[in-house]
């Protein structure tokens, strides 16, 4: 009787050439998945930096820091033109010390 129902064994019962397309089917979407998943990532990797200097420039043109350095130029410095040279130079190598910083020690 055991005979006429076949073998039960599960090597028999699968059919190798059909797991091997569900398996190269599973591998396709999962490595497209991983593509796009990259696509974005890298998107988002490289935009971290601008948007990172950005937001120190945004904060370092705040009116507060900007009168903070205009006052402290001022009182070296008599000529109002020059101390707003002065000024936006203060800020544009502090902004670029602070984007190099982030960028060499990866904390971005």
């Amino acid at each position: 009787m055991v005979d006429e129902l076949g073998s039960t064994n599960i090597t028999d019962l699968v059919n190798e050439e059909d797991t091997d397309i569900n398996d190269d089917m599973v591998d396709k979407i999962l490595n497209d998945s991983c593509e796009d998943l990259f696509c974005l990532n890298t998107i988002l990797n490289q935009c971290k930096l601008p948007l990172l200097v950005f937001i120190i420039v945004l904060l370092f043109n705040n009116p507060i820091v900007t009168d903070i350095l205009s006052d402290t130029i001022s009182n070296l410095i008599k000529n109002k033109t020059i101390n707003n040279y002065i000024s936006l130079f203060i800020r544009a190598t502090i902004s670029a010390i602070l984007a190099y910083i982030i960028k060499y020690f990866d904390l971005i």
